[in-house]
């Protein structure tokens, strides 16, 4: 009854006896999260919450079982559960029975007068406890039998004898041996075992306040660290009296002992060695219980991902095997869900071994992911076997036993796919053939799989970047009207396939026919279906073919080109015009000129059928997060009066709550009308769920555009601009990323700069700025704002500056703030750098402060020569975490550098990329003075993997 309520209330048993725990899901997935776990004793049970409270759980059980709930406190911090007394304080945790034990009687003629030092005053000196006798351990049998017990002394014995195990498997360890030697006599014990028995009892009263068990906090260490346990076993040879010798464990968590026991053996030993061995091997079984759920509460230990990479290095393999092979006996409960062969190349004769011994069916292998080495010559007939195997095993044991995901990305499949497409099971959830040279003839095999019925469950198709042609498209497409049944595919993507506008058009055509009308995924993108064929595309789609379509991607498919090169806005209109993509979540119509023009005859423009505005206008698109109309030319802008409409709509009631916008605005400072527009949408709160926001600039930007964020022009000043910021309209910015391809205000990026950093965005995490100026007023602004410490989620800082001017006090404040610790959250820094002196300011700033360290990884792309403050800092050891190092060469700077690297006090355990280019020169000697360098110091480089020396040629040469 008490197993099937808990059952009933989603507990399940674990491998440990008596023990049961409750997860989100299946025990053990990488997706699963442990909620609790619940320790039984006959008709008790005790809950350890870990995702969620002890009262749900218990209430959960309580409403299952139909019992009764009334919640106690405990008193004076002391719980009691199963006759154990467990004493909480805010260190440290007591667990003791020591009530029970005062409390068990002793024989009569031996009450408490005797036995009165276990609750003596503390004043009261007390003797030393009894040195209790143990049963006899010698070989040599007694000379005269002992008087047995009569029926009445044997039955007291006994009960005595289970009272006092019992404390000892619970509490005291100390007692184990004793009551392990007496309970071989419980059947018939004598005289001389009643008198050890009392020696054992008086011992175990008189000890009970000063044998507790502890666990203090400082036993437990943190979960970001390792759990280490330890374990000891030990035997002792039988006796002539009993043969089986003794085992004896110990498990312990730092100082705290979490375990133990104390056992004859079942085997006989011929000697105490062959007894250790066996005490030794019983440990280990225990052991292989324990463990998986250690780890389970603890943190995740060996992982699927582990044995992957294991079975794919040469020195690992032998472990991978035997773990595969122990999981399939059950021998060991590790999970095995995910098994990576990406990165396989140790031949087809490994690898049969290898997956003869993977584990298949329901609570195993459910992704396979592989490489190119095992899709080819003998290792493509053993994938070949397996894929065999789990077909049959699917057609026995039903879908939900057999692998569910199957990752063939980047293997080169070519013709080869051919093989392989018949023999996937029918449990197939996800099929992934990104990048594998796959053309028509594929595609129609392909399509008789798909789309006849022979993958009922597929949910996601992924077939970009291969070369299927408008005929491999349309090869796939005309099997889907044929399909009797309606198509489970949820995730279709084709990006970049050369389908052009005649696959397109009849992937369109097939969509009409509502066998994917399960479809909440379609990217198209890179195709170059152009405006016809996007308006058979649009078509379908309004017609109701995909009304659970969520994401949609047309990026760089010219979607305004008309059959004859002329502009044709009708089908993007039509598009953003329909009624039918409510449930729309995220849009990508990057790289199409589509709102490049002006609206309503601005600048003597025409008024155009597209418009920005259709996109923010309420109920149309009401669930839209991700908007992309990024772009790469100045063509694909999107023009100011197109933006100034959109960033205006965005007030409007109604209009979709943006999380993820990427915009690349068409303004100038002659045209800032959009920029402004936009400012004032941010600034206003239009914008309030924004997490992303991506702003690429063609032109140059003057103050006026950011300024607005404030609410005042830019001649407000900073303090405007702060202000505004620190409002509502972007508390909920993660990412923030600006380029200005052109020079730029240096006045405007501070103001920017100097708002960021002002409580304007507490929850930035990213930000990555690229911008050209003619001093470095931009970078002073910014080293303001991250002087003044508020931002305290950001952690990833990228900048590509190219800076004028010999003062250099931006750069060095910029240096400053970021070694000062007024970041503390920081954990990356990518500099890019150009022009004069901007490393060696930036460096003498850095010396000002504490440095960069770990855990800041630092990455210093910079395109000019070594600086000596590069040098210096490097020497100090103030640039510790540096993890990437890009420099041109000089041929003055190397020798110190690469000497400063190796320096003793530089501590760059973490340095991994070095790159050297020298310019327009085939001669080395650059190499051989920095390398000079590096061996002068003392010190090394334990993290390097790459060290790159690039030389440019003139044009006309050939080399590098």
């Amino acid at each position: 009854s008490r197993n099937k309520t808990l059952a009933a209330a989603g507990w399940v048993s674990s491998s440990v006896r008596g023990i049961w725990w409750k997860w989100t899901g299946k025990p053990e997935a990488p997706t699963s999260r442990l909620l609790g776990i619940l320790p039984t004793f006959v008709d008790d049970f005790a809950i350890l919450p870990i995702g969620c409270s002890a009262v749900q759980l218990a209430r959960e059980i309580a409403a299952k079982g139909g019992y009764q709930m009334k919640i106690t406190k405990p008193k004076n911090g002391t719980l009691r559960w199963a006759g154990v007394d467990f004493n909480v304080s805010r260190d440290s945790v007591h667990i003791h029975q020591t009530e029970y034990l005062l409390s068990l009687p002793l024989p009569e003629g031996m009450g408490e007068s005797e036995d009165s030092s276990a609750s003596a005053p503390s004043s009261t000196p007390v003797p030393s406890p009894d040195l209790f006798p143990l049963p006899p351990s010698s070989r040599e049998l007694p000379s005269e039998p002992p008087r047995l017990l009569t029926a009445q002394e044997g039955k007291a014995f006994r009960e005595r004898l289970g009272c006092l195990s019992w404390v000892a498997r619970d509490t005291r360890p100390d007692l184990s041996q004793g009551c392990n030697q007496l309970s071989r006599h419980s059947s018939a014990p004598t005289q001389a075992d009643a008198a050890y028995l009392l020696s054992l009892l008086r011992y175990a009263r008189r000890t009970a306040t000063s044998r507790i068990l502890c666990i203090s906090r400082s036993d437990v260490p943190p979960t970001s660290s390792s759990l280490s346990t330890k374990s000891w076993s030990d035997a002792a040879l039988g006796s002539a009296g009993n043969a089986h010798p003794q085992s004896g464990w110990l498990f312990t968590l730092k100082s705290a002992i979490l375990h133990w026991r104390a056992f004859s053996q079942k085997r006989v030993a011929r000697s105490s060695t062959r007894a250790e061995l066996y005490a030794a091997h019983d440990l280990v079984d225990f052991l292989e219980c324990l463990l998986p759920v250690l780890r389970c509460v603890w943190k995740a230990g060996v992982t699927a991902k582990n044995i992957s990479e294991l079975a794919s290095d040469k020195k690992g393999f032998g472990l991978a095997w035997v773990l595969v092979e122990f999981i399939k006996k059950g021998l060991c409960l590790l999970p095995f869900e995910i098994l990576d062969l990406s990165e396989f190349s140790l031949g087809a004769q490994k690898m049969g071994l290898f997956l003869s011994s993977v584990p298949t069916g329901q609570g195993f292998l459910e992704t396979l992911k592989c490489g190119p080495h095992v899709c080819k010559d003998a290792s493509l007939t053993v994938l070949v076997s397996f894929l065999e195997r789990l077909k049959a095993e699917g057609k026995a044991w039903g879908l939900s036993a057999c692998v569910k995901t199957l990752d063939l990305s980047k293997c080169d499949l070519g013709k080869r796919a051919d093989v392989l497409l018949p023999l996937l099971p029918a449990s197939m959830e996800r099929l992934d053939l990104r990048g594998n040279r796959l053309r028509a003839p594929t595609m129609t095999m392909l399509s008789s799989v798909v789309g006849f019925g022979r993958l009922p469950a597929l949910l996601s198709l992924d077939l970009s970047d291969n070369p299927l042609g408008p005929s491999g498209l349309q090869a796939f497409a005309e099997s889907l009207p044929s399909s009797k049944l309606t198509l489970p595919l949820q995730s279709l993507k084709l990006a970049r396939t050369r389908a052009k506008a005649e696959g397109v058009g009849a992937l369109g055509e097939a969509l009409k026919a509502k066998t994917l009308t399960s479809l909440q995924t379609l990217d198209l993108g890179g195709n170059e279906m152009r405006a016809a064929r996007l308006k058979q595309l649009v078509a379908a789609v309004a017609a109701g073919c995909v009304p659970h379509l969520r994401v949609l991607t047309l990026t760089h498919n010219r979607l305004t080109e008309g059959i004859t090169g002329q502009s044709d806005y009708a089908p993007v209109a039509e598009l953003l015009s329909t009624s039918a993509l409510s449930e729309l979540q995220e849009l990508d119509l990057s790289r199409n000129f589509v709102f490049d023009q002006a609206v309503g005859g601005e600048n003597g423009g025409e008024v155009l059928l597209a418009s920005a505005t259709d996109l923010a206008l309420p109920g149309r698109f009401p669930n839209l997060e991700r908007l992309d109309l990024g772009g790469v030319g100045v063509q694909s802008c999107i023009s100011s009066s197109q933006l100034a409409a959109f960033a205006t709509a965005l007030g409007v009631e109604g209009a979709p709550s943006l999380q993820d916008l990427t915009l690349f605005p068409a303004c100038s400072e002659e045209t800032p009308n959009g920029v402004v527009a936009l400012a004032n949408a941010l600034s206003s709160g239009h914008l309030s769920q924004l997490a992303r926001l991506n702003l690429k600039y063609m032109n140059r930007i003057g103050g006026e555009e950011f300024a607005c964020l404030g609410g005042q022009r830019f001649g407000g000043g900073g303090a405007a601009l702060a202000e505004g910021v620190r409002g509502e309209g972007l508390t909920t910015l993660e990412s923030f990323r600006v380029y200005i391809k052109r020079e730029t205000d240096g006045g405007a990026l501070a103001q920017l700069g100097l708002a960021l950093g002002v409580a304007g965005c507490p929850r930035l995490l990213k930000l990555s700025l690229t911008w050209s100026e003619s001093g470095d007023e931009g970078v002073a602004g910014l080293a303001e704002g991250l002087s003044e410490g508020r931002l305290t989620s950001f952690q990833d800082l990228y900048l590509d500056m190219k800076c004028g001017g010999e003062g250099g006090d931006g750069r060095r404040a910029l240096g400053e703030a970021l070694s000062s610790g007024k970041v503390p959250s920081l954990r990356s820094l990518n500099m890019g750098m150009e022009w004069n002196n901007s490393l060696q300011f930036f460096c003498e700033g850095l010396l000002r402060g504490g440095g960069l360290g770990p855990p800041v990884e630092v990455h210093i792309p910079c395109f000019g020569p070594p600086s000596n403050a590069l040098a210096e800092i490097i020497r100090t050891g103030k640039l510790s975490g540096l993890r990437t190092l890009s420099l041109s060469a000089s041929r003055n700077g190397e020798e110190a550098i690469g000497e400063a690297l190796t320096h003793p006090e530089a501590a760059l355990k973490r340095l991994e990329n070095i790159i050297i280019t020298q310019p327009q020169s085939n001669n080395y000697s650059d190499l051989a003075t920095f390398l000079q360098g590096i061996c002068r110091g003392s010190g090394c480089l334990p993290a390097l993997q790459f060290l790159m020396f690039l030389s440019k040629l003139p044009a006309g040469h050939e080399g590098t």
